[in-house]
């Protein structure tokens, strides 16, 4: 496939959480040195005055799809809901790749180029998480926290990083700066959410795109990434809410039941993951 005939689109949920850095994000994507690419972005602030600012951006390079969701009970759900709005939409209109961004990074004006050099399923660049000066790599190691039940990954260090020379193979990279073809989301993997299962839609995604035989590549160049503490925005507070009123109100056969149910999701998984020898 000719690069110039490659049909690109970057997309992100996005809100008025990320207010404060939104107006750096989009004057960096109108610096894309990518001759044409398409930004769809789905806004899932409570009323319309962050989705009215997004409008009146004007993309030099392609056009802009803005749309507006309602926010759902918890930031999880909502993301998970905005991405899969995406995906569809990429599908239906015959793009080739998913720049998967999030509107709190700023990543180098060549990131298309770069990442589509590689002819990888998916591929992309380093984004932290947490504050800093405390900050580690988004960047996964294995899935064994899958066979444990609980709630850990395994994540790179920085030292580990900087050895790293190269494109470089690894479970997971979060879906913050990602470059993805279009014949990933034909199998089915989309981003989910579960509230018995107390983990961020990015791993799901990580999860599906593993057990469906697709690997992460990673090209160690570090995106600037530009965020805030959640609890100023009260939405972990909104999410601890929903997650307290559900075990309030929750059976035990009902509990029993979403337990059986897990544990053959997983179990599912965990045979798909060892049948493609990528964890033991």
């Amino acid at each position: 496939m000719e690069e110039q005939k490659v049909k690109i689109l970057i997309g992100c949920p996005t809100g008025d959480v990320h207010s404060y850095v939104i107006d750096e994000f989009l004057g960096n994507i109108s610096k894309f040195t990518y001759p044409k690419f398409d930004l769809m972005l789905v806004d899932n602030s409570k009323d319309l005055n962050f989705y009215n600012k997004l409008k009146e951006f004007k993309l030099p390079q392609g056009k802009v799809i803005i749309e507006h969701m309602e926010f759902e009970d918890t930031i999880f759900k909502t993301v998970a809901v905005g991405y899969n709005r995406i995906i569809s939409y990429m599908l239906k209109n015959g793009y080739d790749y998913y720049l998967i961004l999030s509107t709190d990074e700023i990543p180098p004006v060549d990131t298309i180029e770069r990442l589509l050099s590689h002819n990888k399923d998916i591929v992309g660049f380093i984004v932290h998480f947490g504050l800093e000066p405390n900050t580690i790599p988004n960047v996964m190691k294995d899935g064994n926290f899958i066979t444990s039940g609980k709630r850990g990954l395994h994540w790179y260090n920085w030292k580990e990083i900087e050895k790293m020379k190269g494109l470089t193979k690894v479970w997971g990279i979060t879906p913050a700066c990602l470059l993805v073809k279009r014949k990933v989301f034909k199998t089915g993997v989309r981003f989910r959410y579960y509230s018995s299962w107390n983990v961020g839609e990015d791993v799901w995604f990580i999860v599906e795109c593993n057990s469906n035989g697709f690997e992460f590549w990673l090209d160690p160049i570090r995106v600037t990434h530009k965020n805030i503490s959640w609890t100023d925005k009260g939405y972990m507070k909104s999410y601890n809410n929903v997650m307290k009123t559900q075990v309030k109100n929750i059976t035990k056969i009902e509990l029993n039941q979403r337990i059986a149910t897990l544990e053959i999701k997983f179990a599912h998984l965990i045979r798909m993951l060892k049948e493609r020898k990528m964890i033991e």
